[in-house]
């Protein structure tokens, strides 16, 4: 499993009590929604659009912290995780 794969696994799971919620918004974590947008996950959910979106946010930072915990699992020295983060950033995006 990938230290992203990883980091998704446990907010998967710090969402336990939603899993419907976490089930329709992560694809908003590393993408743009499949195509989807906050209004149309919204409509699914039966929540506000700006309840959503500030869901959206929040999964989206606890999903850094996450992946940065797990590279900080990873090394020897917690100096090198913002370094492992940014590659790992460029390497998702190219």
């Amino acid at each position: 499993m990938t230290v992203l794969e990883q980091a998704i696994a446990r907010l998967e799971a710090e969402f336990a009590e939603r899993p419907k919620v976490f089930a329709e918004l992560q694809s908003f974590l590393v993408g743009d929604g499949e195509g989807r947008t906050s209004a149309d996950a919204a409509a699914k959910l039966g929540l506000s659009d700006e309840a959503v979106r500030a869901t959206i946010s929040r999964m989206r930072k606890r999903c850094r912290e996450l992946v940065r915990e797990e590279i900080a699992s990873t090394l020897a020295s917690i100096s090198d995780v913002e370094d492992e983060y940014r590659a790992l950033l460029a390497a998702l995006r190219s």
